[in-house]
This record gives structure tokens, sequence and C-alpha cells, in this order.
């Protein structure tokens, strides 16, 4: 097995978390689920790393009053590659925008089906994201 020239130096952090339930929802029905992202890719000058901050909001754009809560993460990756990786930029753009984030999303997933369990709502379990078509 070979290790990947792409590696995450360190567990991925929250940032910044925002979560506000809405005391007046009343369900009627499915919900459909919203999710919108960012990405932002912070380059380290003089190194083979960067900073990977995936920016997600859960029902944030809803203009409706009926959303059970919005929720705001931002969380942040430190990744690290070589310099095979360094002289090919088609690759390393789309490690850092497509797989670093992925990976980030991975953990913001378990942190908002417990936000919402503790909010004393049904667990939300996000869906998988393609961010290849984001």
């Amino acid at each position: 097995m070979k290790l990947s020239d792409f590696q995450i130096v360190s567990k991925p952090k929250i940032i910044d978390l925002s979560y506000k339930m809405n005391k007046s929802f009343e369900p009627n029905g499915k919900i459909p689920i919203e999710i919108n992202n960012r990405v932002i890719i912070t380059k380290i000058k003089n190194k083979y790393e960067a900073i990977v901050t995936l920016k997600l909001g859960i029902f944030t754009d809803n203009k409706s009053d009926n959303v059970p809560f919005k929720i705001k993460i931002d969380i942040e990756g430190h990744f690290k590659w070589n310099d095979v990786l360094e002289n090919d930029k088609a690759l390393l753009e789309i490690l850092l925008h497509q797989n670093a984030p992925a990976l980030i999303y991975s953990y913001a997933r378990p942190t908002i089906t417990m936000l919402t369990l503790e909010g004393n709502m049904p667990p939300l379990v996000l869906p998988m994201i393609n961010f290849k078509e984001t």
C-alpha cells in the first residue's frame, strides 16, 4: 500500500458554529434538506501546505419561517503535499477543491447529527456531497 502524496496534517477543527432552533416550527410532512457550501483554500507561503476551510449552511438560505433550525458551521483542515504534486497543478487543484472538502465534511456530519439530537430534534444525518459538482 502506497500512501497518498496528499495528506491531512491534523484532525479538522471547527472554527465557527451557529445553531438557531425555530421554536415555532410545525412539521407538515417531509422537508427537503437544504445545504449550501463554500470552500476556501489558503495556501501557506513557501510551503507545500494549505488550510482548507469548508463553510456549510443548513437551511440558512431558506426564506420560509417553517424550517426546524438554521445551522452554520465552518470547519478547517490543514493539508500538505510533496514536490510531485506541487509540479502537477491540475491534480493538486482537484485534491484541494474536491478531496480535502470531502474529508472535512466527514468530520462535520457527526457534529451536525449530535447538535440536532441535543436540540431535542430528530437527528439530522447529512447526505454525502459530490464536491466535484459543487
